[in-house]
C-alpha cells in the first residue's frame, strides 16, 4: 500500500487525503473491500493513534477529509487496506502534515 498524500485548505481547519493502491498489491488477488486510517498529533511521542477512517466496508474510495483538526499541529496518518483474507500492513512511511494556524 502507499502511504497517502494530503493537502490542506488555507480556510479551514481540515485535511484532505487521497491515496493510490500499490502497483504490486499482496492482496492475494481479491479486490479491496475496506481502508482503515488512523491519525496522531507529534506533540507527544506517547500519543495513540486514533481511528479517522475504517473498519467499515463503506468506505472504498480512495479519499478521506479529516476536519477539526488543531491548529499549528503535526499529524501522522497511515493507512491499511482489508480485502477478504483480512487486513493488510499499514503504509510506510507515515504521512506527515502541518494544519494550518
Amino acid at each position: 500500500m502507499n502511504p497517502p498524500n494530503g493537502s490542506r485548505d488555507e480556510f479551514t481547519s481540515s485535511i484532505n487525503l487521497t491515496w493510490e493502491e500499490s502497483e504490486n498489491p499482496r492482496n492475494g488477488g481479491t479486490p479491496i473491500t475496506s481502508y482503515h486510517i488512523d491519525y496522531r498529533y507529534d506533540t507527544d511521542p506517547e500519543d495513540q493513534w486514533q481511528e479517522l477512517v475504517g473498519f467499515s466496508s463503506s468506505q472504498v474510495g480512495n479519499n478521506a477529509q479529516h476536519s477539526n483538526v488543531r491548529p499549528d499541529s503535526i499529524i501522522n496518518y497511515r493507512i491499511r487496506a482489508k480485502n477478504r483474507w483480512g487486513w493488510g500492513p499499514y503504509s510506510f512511511p507515515d504521512l506527515v502534515m502541518t494544519s494550518a494556524s
